[in-house]
């Protein structure tokens, strides 16, 4: 299904930025791509041998310095434009003490924004350490303040 959309994008006179994530953490009985590194690796060199417009790659947060690693060296193989850092922690559990109501997937879900900013911060300087210049990082977790933007910069 990726390939077909990224093929229609691909044959669109669309000229914005396409992401492809990689990352989904609410997929029942789907794991995180971009936590399987082989993966990776062949679906960006599947889509890189027909798109040429530019791509993004959406990223799960990393927690391993080695997978930084992994992953940096597989991202610099290929042209993305960008990879946007992070998507959100998935299995998070929400206790609601007011109301009998069943979550959805039982409670568990994505952790986001200031729950996950410093994890984010160090996977946007883990990145910046590590990718060629010429892939930009998006950070895109925890961003409410001018001092948050701030941070995301200065870690690159």
């Amino acid at each position: 299904e990726t390939h077909t959309i990224l093929k229609k994008v691909q044959e669109s006179d669309f000229r914005g930025l396409t992401e492809l994530n990689l990352s989904c953490p609410n997929v029942p009985g789907k794991p995180q791509i971009a936590y399987g590194f082989e993966t990776t690796d062949r679906i960006l060199s599947e889509v890189f041998e027909y798109f040429t417009k530019p791509l993004g790659i959406k990223l799960p947060p990393y927690f391993d310095i080695v997978h930084f690693d992994q992953a940096a060296a597989i991202f610099n193989k290929y042209p993305p434009k960008f990879v946007n850092c992070v998507n959100s922690i998935g299995n998070g559990l929400y206790i609601e003490d007011e109301s009998v109501v069943i979550r959805p997937k039982n409670g568990f879900g994505g952790i986001g924004g200031e729950y996950i900013k410093p994890t984010a911060l160090a996977n946007v300087h883990a990145f910046y350490q590590r990718l060629n210049p010429e892939i930009q990082i998006i950070g895109t977790v925890g961003v409410l303040t001018w001092r948050d933007a701030f941070e995301n910069i200065l870690c690159g």
